[in-house]
């Protein structure tokens, strides 16, 4: 039998198609399967997404992502300091508020953490609050004086060295702060010699009232303290008054207001010089 080029041509040609329908027949299914794949979501969105594991280390609510490092920053920083780790759960997170008003410098969180000290210590007793956390909140206070006085005024009257040191450390900044006018300081000293007990602090303000105060505030100061302060204070501020006056401590009278007459007399025969007022003013920032 014969073969012509009538009957090879559609027979190749029937071929290629067959070739090219093979082809194209997995991408239409695979096509189809999407289609019907994208349609169960969309009827059931939830068993589209896998189940999510336990979240770790999430952040707090509205936490910035540099809140949290600065947080995990101040926590590592913070465990690795003496006695953090021998503290309760909850002075844990106060030391961790304070820092956090160092960190950040915010006043406003600090006067909050040092209510929650003062009511602790008024409920459960002073140690209650252990001292690295007491001495902590006085460190933090020394960063807003003379606008936070109130708040160390009420660490003064602590008797624990660590806590002592503190107050010490930030009294000596407030005492050279040279941004501050002598009747200010005076305040300031005032309200201080109510509490304080330790020889070193009280050795400073009496150091600050004899060089930093003109001698018409001085006589002022003196003359409240000796009516207001603690037995140390009184003892040593009339150390200072003696010397001032030059006499002797058992020469002083007894008698608040003697004394107060003693101490007008003096500053009458020693009147502040004219540029005084300038002088002790305080210098500007």
């Amino acid at each position: 039998m014969k073969i012509t080029w009538k009957i090879i041509v559609p027979v190749a040609l029937l071929a290629v198609i067959g070739a090219v329908l093979m082809s194209l027949s997995p991408a239409v299914d695979n096509s189809s399967k999407t289609e019907n794949s994208s349609a169960d979501r969309h009827a059931n969105p939830r068993s589209a997404a896998p189940k999510a594991g336990k979240a770790k280390n999430v952040r707090a609510k509205n936490e910035t992502p540099i809140e949290a490092e600065s947080g995990t920053r101040m926590h590592v920083e913070l465990a690795g300091s003496d006695g953090y780790d021998d503290l309760s759960p909850e002075m844990k997170r106060l030391m961790d508020e304070i820092q956090l008003c160092l960190d950040t410098e915010d006043r406003k969180s600090l006067t909050k953490a040092c209510e929650k000290i003062a009511k602790i210590q008024q409920e459960r007793g002073r140690d209650a609050v252990p001292a690295s956390v007491r001495a902590k909140a006085v460190e933090a206070i020394g960063l807003f004086l003379p606008a936070s006085l109130a708040e160390l005024v009420d660490f003064m009257a602590d008797s624990d060295p660590e806590v002592v040191e503190s107050v010490f450390d930030q009294l000596d900044n407030l005492l050279n702060d040279t941004t501050i006018g002598d009747k200010e300081l005076s305040g300031m000293l005032v309200a201080m010699s109510k509490v304080l007990s330790d020889e070193d602090s009280i050795d400073s303000m009496a150091m600050a009232i004899d060089c930093n105060m003109r001698n018409s505030v001085k006589v002022a100061t003196y003359c409240k303290i000796i009516k207001t302060g603690t037995p140390e204070v009184v003892t040593r501020m009339k150390e200072s008054i003696a010397e001032m006056m030059e006499v002797e401590v058992s020469d002083l009278p007894s008698n608040p207001k003697v004394l107060e007459n003693q101490l007008n007399e003096w500053l009458e025969e020693n009147p502040d010089g004219e540029d005084d007022a300038d002088f002790y003013k305080g210098v500007d920032d």
